[in-house]
């Protein structure tokens, strides 16, 4: 695909059809790889889907080099993935990048907050595909505080809550009822979460949109998983750890 963009129109227009924040991010350091190493423009479809307008800003309003355009695009798929541990590993592949080139990236410099790094950050809180994931189920919840008792039982938790309506916080309601030391800090957006995720050392997060961000600025965490996590969308920079396990 790359060769055939560079012999004819050297552009290329992207549609993304999922609104998430991790399936964005995903995307998000091509526009500077086409234009560095490609010497392909690069768009976005704003007929794309955005779950929310934050997602829109941090990933692709912040980048100096994609511009919108009104026009439908390409959705990138990845061919033959069997073949690779996840689809960051595929892209890479596909489009040549070496080690040293970062594979998802933001542009927001994330700031350093005044913070106790003993305490441990914990986003516990998910979105719409929480379901699917399997965080509602009960035998998650309980193993999440049974993970975090026997790992961290001395620790003070910084339970993050966003400040939106589609956040679902029961998992972080059941660390505050289990007799676990906890803090709690409202999250005004997502380059606030990115704030907080850069401030602490120790971080325990789901297999969401938050632990795509933390890859972006260079963060490793504990991603707790429920048995429906797809590893295409897992990093090597974080440890998954799976609660439950498969039927």
């Amino acid at each position: 695909m790359i060769r055939e963009l560079q012999k004819k129109n050297k552009e290329f227009i992207l549609e993304i059809r999922f609104g998430g924040l991790g399936d964005h991010l995903i995307f998000s350091a091509f526009p500077e790889i086409f234009a560095k190493k490609f010497n392909i423009k690069f768009y976005l479809s704003s007929r794309s889907v955005f779950g929310h307008e934050e997602t829109r800003n941090i990933v692709w309003r912040d980048n100096p080099y994609v511009k919108f355009i009104d026009a439908p695009g390409k959705e990138l798929s990845c061919p033959k993935i069997d073949k690779y541990k996840n689809y960051n590993d595929a892209f890479a592949d596909i489009f040549e990048l070496g080690e040293e080139e970062q594979k998802v990236k933001i542009y927001y410099k994330p700031k350093k907050m005044d913070v106790n790094e003993e305490d441990i950050l914990c986003d516990l809180t998910f979105g719409r595909a929480g379901g699917h994931n399997g965080y509602k189920e009960k035998i998650f919840e309980d193993n999440v505080i049974k993970y975090l008792r026997n790992n961290f039982s001395d620790k003070t938790f910084i339970l993050l809550m966003p400040d939106a309506e589609y956040a679902d916080k029961s998992l972080a309601n059941a660390v505050m009822r289990s007799g676990l030391k906890y803090k709690i800090q409202t999250v005004k957006n997502i380059h606030h979460l990115a704030d907080f995720l850069y401030s602490y050392p120790t971080r325990i997060l789901l297999y969401s949109g938050a632990a795509s961000l933390a890859v972006a600025i260079n963060c490793k965490a504990t991603v707790l998983c429920n048995k429906l996590s797809n590893p295409y969308f897992q990093y090597g920079i974080h440890n998954y750890v799976r609660l439950v396990k498969k039927d």
